[in-house]
């Protein structure tokens, strides 16, 4: 069975209902709105653990430098962080 002269042919990209809108089309508040769920995760399941763990090294109960300062003592140490930079 032949298409009707009226549908219009398809080339390339389709332009329909089941093709997204670029991301050009959205607002800005839409687009910050869209993103806010991922940067919340990314915050309280990376960076509040990671925050903790460094404040927990500085302040333990209070402010304190020696665990650091042996980093810099000790040439093993010196030598795992040049290598994995």
């Amino acid at each position: 069975m032949a298409l009707p002269a009226t549908t219009p042919a398809v080339s390339g990209r389709a332009k329909g209902f089941f093709v997204p809108a670029s991301a050009r089309q959205y607002s800005t508040l839409l687009s910050l709105l869209l993103v806010a769920p991922l940067l919340a995760l990314l915050s309280f399941g990376f960076l509040y653990p990671v925050g903790r763990l460094i404040a927990g090294r500085f302040f333990n109960p209070h402010f304190t430098l020696p665990q650091y300062a042996r980093l810099l003592d000790v040439t093993l140490y010196l030598r795992v962080l040049w290598r994995t930079m």
